[in-house]
């Protein structure tokens, strides 16, 4: 019978880990709205292009930023700002599942983690952002870095739990002065770069050949081809455009689906809570109605009347449009109207005050034509 050797305890362990990362990274979410946002704390690491931002070759560049939810404090976005310096700034918790930016570019969710491995990554890149902040405010360089990119490479290297892909066409990524040595994003595997050539070996990120920041290469997870100024090879090119949009679970929100609606029929909710979110879905799923609403029943006018706030988005596959409505609500009052056209549809949502003094929506589905 042939002999088995047990491999070194610091073999198998490391061994172990990577089997780990890679059936981990077979399962997880892909889309912001996938994500567990019920969950006390999340880091996820996103991405997207900047197809609005002037020069045509800016429209392939990957802009990379932390959302991360922190317990009972909530969600924040922290991200380079530019010659501004490091921004870490409060987040709707509704944005915090989108899939798309308001000018329609997809966001990519690069990794994201749950539990107590979030809870330690959001010590680590507070105290980091902390430590960078002023070298960014000085420092800024949207080409060859430091950049937005080379900010969130950063806080993943002080960070032992953050660990994620970069899009190939997030520009600074790689930047680390004229000389650097260290781990990849993904933590499985190391790279080497000088400012005009570097190169990095990985089981995630593959083979990468960067050239003055520019990435050539074959990667593992996701895989893919990278070449300069174009998409992800297949994620650009190949890959199915997306053709649903599904709104994320918005925790305590009020939901709806328009098809479900009876027309002429008014449905009425009555809103307990003084600020909220009311989502209705469209099925197939290409858009979405949100409204968010504050009742601010502690300040009354002269006349007694209450203000209400509306921000309502209707979010679709080519973006989102917004605006803001502001009604004056009396107890026992007129109810205010406000009409909406969702999906070549058209809503009559009303306003107005119940016995106890909360706030009362009703939402009508209008026949065409009405």
């Amino acid at each position: 019978m042939p002999a088995f050797h047990a491999l070194p305890a610091a073999r198998t362990t490391a061994l172990a880990a990577l089997a780990a990362s890679l059936a981990l990274s077979s399962c997880r979410a892909t889309r912001p709205s996938e994500l567990p946002l019920d969950e006390p704390y999340i880091v996820a690491v996103k991405s997207a292009d900047l197809r609005t931002s002037g020069a045509w070759w800016k429209r392939f560049a990957h802009h990379t930023w932390v959302d991360y939810k922190n317990g009972a404090q909530g969600w924040k976005r922290m991200e380079s700002l530019g010659r501004i310096g490091i921004g870490v700034l409060d987040l709707p918790p509704n944005e915090a599942g989108l899939d798309r930016w308001l000018d329609g570019a997809p966001l990519r969710l690069l990794g994201h983690l749950t539990g107590e491995r979030a809870q330690r990554a959001i010590h680590q890149i507070e105290a980091r952002s902390s430590e960078l902040a002023s070298a960014y405010a000085d420092g800024y360089r949207a080409w060859p870095g430091p950049n937005s990119n080379t900010f969130v490479a950063e806080l993943a290297r002080g960070s032992s739990e953050l660990a994620f892909v970069f899009d190939p066409n997030a520009l600074g990524k790689d930047y680390g002065g004229w000389f650097d040595v260290g781990l990849t994003a993904s933590k499985t595997g190391v790279r080497v770069d000088t400012l005009p050539l570097g190169f990095a070996l990985a089981l995630r990120e593959g083979l990468e050949l960067h050239l003055f920041q520019f990435t050539l290469g074959v990667s593992f997870d996701p895989p893919g081809i990278a070449l300069p100024f174009t998409p992800q090879i297949p994620f650009g090119w190949f890959e199915p455009s997306q053709t649903t949009l599904p709104p994320p679970s918005i925790e305590a929100a009020h939901a709806l689906v328009l098809d479900e609606l009876p027309l002429g029929v008014r449905r009425e909710l009555d809103v307990a809570e003084r600020r909220g979110s009311l989502v209705i879905d469209v099925r197939p799923r290409t858009t979405w109605l949100q409204l968010d609403y504050e009742f601010h029943i502690d300040a009354p006018d002269s006349a007694g009347g209450r203000q209400l706030e509306l921000r309502w988005t209707v979010h679709g596959l080519n973006g989102a449009r917004r605006h803001e409505s502001f009604l004056r609500i009396e107890a026992g009052g007129a109810r205010q109207t406000e009409l909406v056209k969702l999906a070549g549809e058209e809503l009559r949502l009303d306003f107005g005050r119940v016995e106890s003094g909360a706030l009362s929506i009703g939402v009508e589905r209008l026949a065409v034509g009405h």
